[in-house]
């Protein structure tokens, strides 16, 4: 089947397919996700165990190596790293590349599951999870107000931090800084010894009393009526009389063996906007959330906030998504400015206007028709994927140049115009599909390359290889038929004098 042919002969069909992927590709292009980088899954999965109040020689005894004996069971694993350190135990374990990281992380999930009930008590649930560089924070918010401290962070924890989880793509939203209110219970060692009482029985006896249960139903006529027992404390009264048996059967109430207050936490951390107190939220998106979206979103949330609390001024101190919009631009602009100056080149060279203009549509057709094979392999605009248009941009138009040549050749030998077209294109077909996949073999194969090489270049190798192939099917289909009806004969030097 001669393709030349077909798109010569029937030039609306020809038009027709090239509109239709122009549309594609301008759909695809606004519906394809813009990041930073390239979807990273890193081999790489954490358990963490936090024992607080405990030294690092036990953490390692009592958590980490049973742990790791564990963990030393999981398929494909290369590398088992730990960190015992003041409360808290870290193991990272490392897999092959390749390894589908959600199966991985289940099953360690499932091994870690088996040994927690060994840990000791008072120890947390093991939490695991994969690593990924899109954990990291996207925005840093900072809130400030003439209220208190203190009240600025009750509202926030409150009513504000919710609404930003709610948004769509949004994980997480930590507070940090302020002021957050706690009771204290100051226990006399003392009286406490004296009354042959450990610490572990009163927080035992306290976290059995400040607590809500059901009791049942109770059935009255016709209706049946939920009870529940209510016992959580409310005020520090409640605190203070809660009752303390002791080994000879006496009753005593906390506040005669300790000092009940309330207060504030300890600051481990201070957030300050222009050397104004204030209370920072940190947002963190889904793994498979886009982060220009879920930061549009955010910053529509923090706008009817303000709109909700006048008195609060909010700050963004940080937005991965001006970064990230920066940087896409940057490479965007690089992308038009080359494509711009392949095209004065042509017409330097070529001296002729319409022979530049049919030569110049291969560049954006090619690359509107890029973008519809990113979105169906689900690929981001990144500075990787769009450095790979970058890096192609100039290659797009070597393929045409070559069957117009051609073309323009066999015209000079006397040949019509639609058959110098078909003529022209398929001559050449083979050589230019040749040439095309020359340039694709250099970097088709970095997407089948192991390793984190294929993680960060993958969407480059395949981007430039999607244009290359765009490219080549333009040039044998679109070329010769724009050849064919808007290039006039006496534009072409010949020998002849055709009409």
């Amino acid at each position: 089947m001669n393709i030349s042919r077909i798109s010569v002969k029937r030039p609306v069909t020809t038009l027709m397919f090239m509109l239709i992927i122009v549309l594609l590709g301008f759909v695809s292009f606004t519906q394809t996700s813009v990041d930073l980088y390239p979807d990273m899954d890193l081999p790489v999965a954490i358990a963490i165990v936090q024992y607080p109040n405990t030294s690092p020689e036990e953490i390692e005894n009592l958590i980490t190596k049973p742990i790791e004996s564990q963990l030393a069971t999981v398929e494909n694993l290369t590398g088992l790293t730990s960190i015992s350190s003041d409360g808290m135990s870290l193991v990272m374990v490392e897999f092959d590349y390749g390894t589908d990281m959600n199966f991985a992380s289940l099953e360690l999930r499932e091994k870690v599951a088996l040994i927690s009930d060994f840990l000791p008590d008072g120890s947390t649930e093991p939490m695991v999870f994969k690593l990924n560089p899109q954990m990291m924070p996207i925005m840093e918010i900072q809130f400030s107000s003439n209220r208190p401290l203190a009240e600025l962070y009750t509202l926030i924890d409150k009513e504000i931090d919710s609404q930003l989880e709610r948004v769509r793509g949004v994980a997480s939203a930590d507070i940090y800084g302020g002021l957050e209110k706690e009771i204290s219970i100051l226990i006399d060692q003392e009286k406490l010894s004296g009354y042959h009482l450990s610490l572990s029985q009163i927080s035992s006896i306290l976290a059995s009393e400040n607590i809500n249960l059901p009791s049942g139903e109770i059935e009255k006529g016709s209706k049946e009526l939920l009870v529940r027992t209510i016992g959580e404390f409310k005020t520090l009264d409640d605190i203070r009389n809660v009752p303390i048996m002791l080994p000879t059967g006496e009753t005593i109430i906390l506040s005669d063996i300790a000092y009940i207050n309330e207060g504030y936490k300890e600051q481990n951390s201070v957030s300050r906007v222009n050397g104004i107190p204030s209370i920072g939220v940190s947002i963190t998106k889904q793994s498979n959330a886009n982060t220009v979206e879920t930061a549009k979103r955010v910053v529509d949330t923090i706008n009817n906030i303000k709109k909700q609390y006048t008195d609060i001024d909010v700050t963004i101190g940080f937005n991965q998504a001006d970064f990230i919009n920066s940087a896409v631009s940057n490479v965007s602009r690089s992308a038009i400015f080359g494509g711009i100056l392949a095209i004065v080149i042509l017409f330097a060279f070529l001296r002729n206007l319409r022979s530049t203009a049919i030569i110049a549509i291969a560049i954006p057709v090619s690359v509107i028709a890029t973008f519809v094979l990113m979105y169906f392999n689900k690929m981001s605009l990144n500075i990787i994927s769009l450095g790979g248009l970058s890096l192609g941009i100039g290659m797009l138009v070597d393929n045409s140049i070559v069957v117009l040549d051609n073309i323009h050749r066999l015209r000079e030998d006397g040949i019509s115009k639609e058959e110098a077209a078909i003529n022209g294109a398929r001559e050449v077909m083979v050589a230019i599909f040749a040439s095309t996949m020359t340039t694709i073999a250099v970097f088709l194969p970095i997407a089948f390359v192991k390793g984190f090489t294929a993680i960060i270049f993958k969407e480059l190798s395949l981007t430039v290889t999607f244009s290359l192939l765009a490219s080549f099917v333009i040039a044998i289909t679109v070329v010769p038929m724009l050849r064919s009806k808007f290039l006039a004969i006496d534009e072409i030097k010949t020998k002849f004098n055709f009409k």
